[in-house]
């Protein structure tokens, strides 16, 4: 099992397939933390028999010898159980994410893992080196909630790693932000994808606003949104603002958002600033 440090609000435990996890690390205690933590979530996928795969940036130095706990690497490579990729792969040699290209590489990947007989993906994505330029966070938070979105489809659980030394903490709790399961950092809520929807959970205030407004910014920019609030624990004023412009944005468009399983607090800060007023939000 996994150390206790994740989960849908500070701490993090192995998620149950369909899962997506963010792991930030700031220190090499806690890199090393991460490393103890993603051996344990492979191995829980290899007990499941999952195809396992590791991404990560070849400065890194993550080789064989990092995943001998797992068991036999190399016999594990030759039958195809373990994967390994350098990052600058994916993207095409470097750079921010290339957002389309590794999106078609997660389901080539599902479908190949299928075919070859394995239950699904177990994966690994350590991808700092893609936000260490901090103009990149934007494309990559789109990119996370494709990936949301995509391990609800496909049979793939996935944490993604990133180091805060090289991504910056704002950009840090960020990514984390659009995570179900994230590691104890600031980010004190979570809007991710989630069925029939998106999922918003955890605690929005006034120093999570600006995390807020760029979670729902970076998502795809056409259609309804149905937003469910269930889980969210409390959300002040400024939040409320963010929400409310978001669904104006989404109204100029002819795109409605509608909202379920709001708490009372929340519908009545909706009231108290004159929100209601907007058609462009429906509370379900």
């Amino acid at each position: 099992m996994l150390p206790a440090m994740w989960s849908t609000t500070d701490a993090m435990g192995p998620p149950s397939p369909p899962g997506h996890a963010c792991w930030v690390y700031g220190s090499e205690a806690e890199r090393r933390a991460f490393h103890e933590g993603a051996l344990a979530f492979l191995a829980e996928g290899r007990a499941r028999g999952e195809r396992l795969v590791v991404v990560s940036d070849s400065r890194l130095d993550v080789g064989p010898a990092d995943l001998a706990p797992l068991g036999d690497v190399t016999a594990m490579t030759e039958r195809g159980e373990l994967v390994m990729h350098d990052l600058a792969d994916l993207s095409a040699g470097g750079g921010p994410v290339a957002l389309e290209r590794q999106v078609a590489v997660l389901h080539r990947s599902a479908d190949a893992a299928r075919a070859a007989g394995w239950s699904g993906v177990r994966l690994v994505y350590e991808a700092s080196s893609q936000v260490v330029d901090p103009n990149w966070c934007d494309g990559h938070l789109t990119w996370e909630q494709r990936v949301g979105q995509l391990v609800l489809d496909q049979p793939l659980v996935m944490m993604c790693a990133y180091d805060e030394r090289v991504v910056g903490p704002e950009v840090a709790d960020a990514l984390a932000s659009v995570h179900p399961r994230r590691s104890g950092r600031a980010a004190t809520f979570g809007v991710y994808p989630c069925v029939g929807g998106l999922a918003l959970e955890g605690e929005v205030d006034a120093c999570q606003v600006r995390l807020l407004e760029n979670a729902l910014a970076t998502l795809p920019p056409d259609g309804p949104v149905t937003l469910d609030a269930a889980g969210a624990t409390f959300f002040d004023a400024g939040a409320t603002g963010v929400l409310a412009r978001f669904a104006a944005r989404r109204a100029e468009g002819g795109s409605e958002v509608r909202v379920r399983s709001a708490s009372p607090a929340l519908a009545r800060l909706w009231e108290l600033f004159g929100f209601t007023e907007t058609r462009a939000v429906r509370f379900l």
